[in-house]
């Protein structure tokens, strides 16, 4: 434990520089260093691998500093802390690991203030030593690390581009290298760090956080206890970092502006790997990723906006999203308007209601009549509650509604629409992502409310479009049909 007991005689010292690696980065960087808020919080994750052996895996957009941090900066804490640390360090071809091994090393022959010494006996760009025995020894994967062992092993974006990903060969191969080849060199108390952007559901990472999402063999075997920080470009609902939703990353390098355009470009699927890190399952069970229509404008509604609420009002972490879907038919399609999903007790839950339904004027809001849904529908139903919590609210056309407990045959009875493509989404919303996560993952998935809440909605509007005369509004106290 010498590298621990550096680590804290160091902070006691006054030598804060070495508390993390983006403190050594201020430090040593010549000024070229600037604090951001998820690497500074990435940084203060890794640093905890004196502490104890550590299982660390950093997911984050392109571009956004995480192979500066974990390639460069890490490796220079690692031995300003203690010397002695043999670090491999590895990418998807060799040339890009011994980049940054390069970089490692000509920070160190340029601060003698770090303390690392260099050996002159081993100094070639892939594999270098310190006077202390430590080093970096750079390799792509698949390639050999045998009679080596590690104190620290770094993983930085093991898959090259989509057309690696999408190869059942190549993803494999990455797996079976990290199985039998890199993971095997690991000395007792050694860490190891994964970073990369997401690409495919089954990526490493996905292997590696026990099948959650790639569906195939775990890491199981190991017993490793993986962290797993992602960060998306844009905000969602719980955000680490505490950002608003629809909030960029690094919004002084990739502003909102700039992340709505690249999702523009790249397309809603791929936003959702690359920039959001929710890689979308290719051909999920019911909701097939490739039925979905996108429209940068949706169509007018022609009969007027419903709303399905999928409600669940307990606190805590571990209980359901309530989640509602604003839709209109454009015969012959439907739209999605929008998906607001959130966690909120029984007060804020009736404000949201009042708030989705002041935004989007709908003509009827459909709750489900069970549970917190019958309780939501009593209480927005009683002209004098609603008053005390709002008192200019408008009066509300809730509608409850029972449903099938069978949720996959709910959703089987739509599908048809989907497939058929005539359903629409907006492809610039914020929102956009999770839903399509949430939908072709469904049923497997750890959410279903947004998935609820749009077969409800669809439901509705196909069973209202099938009436003569079209859907009911409400006007004067009562429904008309329009």
């Amino acid at each position: 434990m010498a590298g621990l007991d550096n680590h804290w005689s160091a902070l006691i010292s006054g030598l804060a520089w070495k508390a993390s690696p983006a403190s050594t980065a201020r430090k040593w960087s010549r000024g070229e260093w600037r604090r951001v808020a998820h690497l500074d919080y990435i940084s203060d994750r890794v640093a905890a691998l004196w502490a104890r052996p550590l299982r660390l895996i950093v997911s984050l957009p392109p571009r956004h500093g995480k192979s500066e941090l974990i390639s460069h900066w890490t490796p220079v804490h690692a031995l300003a802390v203690d010397a002695s640390k043999r670090i491999a360090l590895t990418s998807y071809e060799q040339t890009l690991a011994a980049l940054y091994s390069r970089k490692i090393r000509a920070t160190l022959m340029a601060s003698p203030g770090i303390g690392a010494e260099l050996s002159r006996e081993r100094a070639a760009a892939t594999e270098w030593e310190t006077m202390q025995g430590g080093g970096v020894y750079a390799a792509g994967v698949g390639g050999a690390l045998t009679g080596r062992g590690f104190d620290l092993l770094i993983i930085d974006d093991p898959i090259k581009n989509r057309a690696d990903a999408d190869s059942p060969t190549i993803r494999r191969r990455v797996w079976e290298w990290y199985r039998s080849t890199a993971r095997t060199r690991l000395e007792p108390d050694a860490s190891i760090i994964v970073v990369m952007t997401r690409w495919h559901e089954g990526d490493l990472v996905g292997k590696l956080l026990g099948n959650r999402e790639s569906g195939d063999s775990d890491d199981s075997e190991f017993g490793d206890d993986w962290e797993h920080l992602r960060f998306p470009a844009l905000a969602e609902d719980d955000d680490v970092l505490g950002r608003e939703e629809g909030s960029a990353l690094w919004p002084e390098r990739y502003d909102s502006a700039y992340l709505r355009g690249a999702r523009f470009e790249s397309g809603p699927q791929e936003f959702a790997a690359l920039y959001q890190q929710r890689p979308v399952r290719q051909g999920g069970a019911i909701f097939l990723s490739d039925w979905w229509r996108f429209h940068e404008t949706l169509p007018e509604p022609t009969r007027g906006v419903i709303q399905f609420w999928d409600t669940a009002f307990k606190t805590g972490q571990e209980n359901d999203y309530s989640a509602c879907a604003t839709m209109y038919d454009a015969p012959p399609d439907y739209a999605l308007l929008n998906m607001f999903r959130r966690r909120m007790d029984f007060p804020a839950l009736v404000r949201a209601v009042i708030a989705q339904a002041e935004r989007y004027q709908p003509v009827r809001i459909y709750v489900e009549d069970a549970a917190s849904g019958q309780s939501l529908a009593q209480t927005m139903g009683d002209r004098a509650l609603v008053s005390a919590i709002k008192s200019d609210a408008p009066r509300l056309p809730i509608v409850p509604v029972r449903v099938d407990a069978d949720k996959v045959a709910r959703a089987n009875a739509v599908t048809g629409y989907i497939e058929a493509g005539n359903v629409l989404l907006p492809e610039r919303a914020d929102w956009l992502p999770m839903f399509l996560h949430e939908a072709t993952e469904f049923p497997r998935g750890e959410h279903d409310d947004m998935v609820d809440a749009f077969v409800g909605a669809l439901d509705q509007l196909k069973k209202q479009s099938a009436r003569q005369g079209g859907i009911m509004a409400w006007e004067d106290g009562g429904y008309r049909y329009i």
